[in-house]
């Protein structure tokens, strides 16, 4: 129960070093330490357990690819994607979207796709970072935090993702400008016929303090960029009776967005959201992200 606690109250390091916590909390707490030394070498502890099997081993897997992947190390991405045992993960197991989101990602892509490196910035989100990445020239400054949300990062306690972002902004202090992926998880949520994020006011609530909470979390000195959301697609649909909801409620969402962040003084950037440019439903590949990423990059 303890280990419980310490995970959702962000105390990472505790989580990391206590044998009876949860497998996934610990896998997570790494991750969230925002640590790029103890991240490596707690991947590399782990894997060397040889009583880890299946489901967890393809996990830990999976998130070494992803790692790997944002460290730009795409040639070690590409041979080790095959050693993951695709059925020994449930469809809906969020490592499971990991593995098929980088399979695809580099099957899309080109050698010299990969090498583009243009800009120098600071990135911070969800599985979106992967495709951005292959765009930054430094990988040390990237920092990926698996399932980031509004509805997290809005809650008035502590919790881990909260801390995650804090330990994210300050793992890139020295970085003027940070670019942040979030939102796109809250906005899939959209796509489904119940959900509260369907109440505009609930919803701008939300944003407000979610947004709130980043701008308090970077320095004074960081000039804040937030992806803008995708826009409606009908090919998300769950349930096609709702399609008039779910479009008013995603629109909604996302001027909410907009209009927020014209308040915490953080600039919202547009980019090529059209869906012919997707490798699976949701990411996108990183030509979508060029002239975004321009637009943070420049002086």
């Amino acid at each position: 129960m303890f280990s419980n606690l310490n995970y959702l109250h962000g105390q990472f390091e505790r989580v990391v070093n206590d044998q009876e916590a949860f497998f996934g909390h610990r896998l997570f707490s790494l991750l969230y330490s925002c640590d790029i030394q103890a991240i490596d070498s707690g991947f590399d502890l782990i894997l060397k357990d040889e009583n880890l099997g299946n489901p967890w081993r393809s996990r830990v897997l999976c998130m070494r690819l992803a790692l790997l992947f944002l460290n730009k190390e795409f040639k070690l991405v590409r041979s080790r994607i095959n050693t993951i045992q695709e059925d020994a993960l449930n469809p809906d197991d969020p490592n499971a979207s990991i593995y098929l989101s980088l399979r695809r990602v580099v099957a899309r892509l080109s050698e010299e796709d990969l090498n583009i490196s243009k800009w120098t910035i600071g990135l911070i989100g969800d599985s979106h970072t992967f495709s951005m990445s292959t765009l930054l020239t430094d990988k040390s400054k990237v920092r990926y935090l698996p399932g980031l949300q509004f509805r997290l990062l809005a809650a008035n306690q502590i919790n881990q993702q909260k801390q995650a972002l804090i330990n994210a902004f300050g793992a890139l202090q020295g970085e003027p400008r940070i670019l942040l992926s979030l939102g796109e998880i809250d906005q899939r949520f959209l796509y489904k016929a119940t959900n509260f994020l369907h109440d505009k006011y609930v919803a701008d609530i939300i944003v407000k303090q979610a947004l709130t909470f980043v701008r308090q979390s970077a320095a004074p000195w960081q000039r804040i960029y937030l992806a803008d959301l995708p826009r409606f697609n009908s090919l998300l649909l769950t349930d096609s009776k709702s399609s008039d909801l779910v479009e008013r409620s995603v629109s909604n969402f996302r001027n909410s967005v907009i209009s927020e962040c014209l308040i915490q003084n953080i600039q919202c950037c547009e980019w090529d959201s059209d869906p012919s440019n997707t490798f699976d439903r949701a990411h996108f590949l990183p030509k979508s992200y060029e002239l975004m990423l321009n637009d943070v990059a420049a002086p």
